[in-house]
């Protein structure tokens, strides 16, 4: 019949096709993205809005080593300072063993410290997680942590002592050691939620 007689040329036709769309794919031309491309004509110079251009320097956190770590597969703690005056946190640390309010979690270099006690919370899989930075640097919690459980820092982002025009030279920013000195939670209001 003459159904029988179509289907093999259309088999070929459909190979021949698929042949050389895949012969196409296979160039090392660039396309910038316009529904018709002249490759070699239509390169898109770099205009500075690549993630290239925009990378910036993350800087590790020292982590209280005691009591809290960074899973392998997980990103470390760290900061970016922006214009020396904002301050952006990411990264995930973990606790080894059961850690009280009060314990230290990490501690920020002066040039990050906050110009104020700065809180910060994450709620996940039904358990707080609170720590409170003080303008030492020194982050410490604010509620009472089981063992193997994480805290992120993705999203925590504060100014520097030096947005209230801060100096070195007027002392800069307080200091503290990792285990002493920061402020506790019993010396800041925390603002309350208001749902």
């Amino acid at each position: 019949s003459r159904a029988t007689m179509r289907s093999p040329l259309a088999l070929i036709a459909l190979i021949a096709l698929c042949v050389s769309v895949g012969a196409r794919a296979d160039t090392d031309e660039p396309f910038n993205g316009a529904v018709h491309s002249d490759p070699g004509v239509d390169a898109v110079p770099d205009d500075g809005m690549t993630e290239e251009a925009h990378a910036v320097a993350w800087i590790d956190v020292e982590m209280n080593g005691d009591i809290f770590v960074t899973r392998k597969s997980w990103q470390p703690p760290q900061y970016h300072l922006e214009d020396d005056t904002y301050v952006r946190m990411r990264g995930w640390v973990s606790t080894i063993r059961a850690a009280a309010a009060g314990e230290a979690v990490f501690r920020l270099p002066e040039d990050a410290r906050p110009g104020r006690a700065e809180p910060w919370k994450v709620s996940m899989k039904g358990t707080d997680r609170e720590i409170l930075l003080g303008e030492d640097g020194v982050a410490r919690l604010l509620t009472d942590i089981p063992a193997d459980n994480w805290i992120p820092l993705a999203g925590f982002a504060f100014n520097s002592w030096r947005a209230a025009g801060g100096d070195a030279a007027g002392g800069g920013a307080p200091k503290a050691e990792l285990g002493t000195g920061s402020t506790t939670f019993e010396e800041v209001e925390l603002p309350k939620d208001e749902l």
